[in-house]
Order: structure tokens, then C-alpha cells, then sequence
């Protein structure tokens, strides 16, 4: 702790001797934050996405098997 303070010092100490126009500007990084409702908002609306999704592939399928069994039932008139 001690030296990251010694550190400190020192840099602020070359950082006033430099002429104001020398000194290299500050970025700050700003941390995205997002307010609860929003993140709460978002997770509802992806869980709303999936599980359509997921219904859809499941009527796909259903959709397939009823095909296959008239596909079967035509053959085996054939």
C-alpha cells in the first residue's frame, strides 16, 4: 500500500510540473449500467422469444410426423 502511494506522489508530482497544455487529458470510463426494470424487461422479453421458439420447432414437428404417416399410409396402398 505504501509504495502504491510512494507511486502516486510521484506521478502527480510530474504531472503539476508539466505546462497545463503538455498534460495529458484524463479518461474516465464510464461502466454501463443498467436499471433493474430494464434488465428485468429484457430477460422476460428473451424467455418470451425462446419459448416461442420452442413451440414453433414443436409444432414443426408435429407437423413432419403427421406428413410421414400419410406418406406411409400412400405406400403401403402402393
Amino acid at each position: 500500500m505504501v509504495l502504491a502511494a510512494k507511486r502516486q506522489e510521484a506521478y502527480e508530482e510530474v504531472w503539476e510540473a508539466l505546462p497545463r497544455h503538455e498534460q495529458p487529458v484524463r479518461k474516465r470510463r464510464r461502466r454501463l449500467r443498467l436499471h433493474p426494470m430494464i434488465l428485468l424487461s429484457l430477460l422476460a422479453v428473451l424467455m418470451v422469444v425462446l419459448t416461442a421458439l420452442g413451440i414453433s420447432q414443436k409444432i414443426k414437428a408435429i407437423e413432419l410426423e403427421y406428413q410421414l404417416q400419410s406418406l406411409e399410409a400412400e405406400l403401403s396402398q402402393v
